[in-house]
């Protein structure tokens, strides 16, 4: 998992679960992002994937601002 960059401080991800509940063979797909928890060193999202009403795939990611 890549990092990024907030507030000039590195994020990591140091937790990722996704369940894949439909294939997708071609389209565009749509991905949302809903923060769950939003802490000084880490922080709770939920990912939802989608195409059109279809949801393809759900996850929770975790992430921890490295000092």
């Amino acid at each position: 998992m890549g990092s990024l960059i907030l507030a000039g401080k590195p994020v990591v991800g140091v937790n990722n679960n996704t369940d894949f509940l439909k294939p997708v063979a071609e389209g565009t797909v749509t991905a949302v992002a809903t923060p769950l928890y939003k802490g000084r060193r880490t922080q709770l999202w939920e990912v939802k994937i989608s195409q059109g009403d279809v949801l393809l795939a759900a996850s929770t990611l975790r992430t921890m601002v490295v000092q």
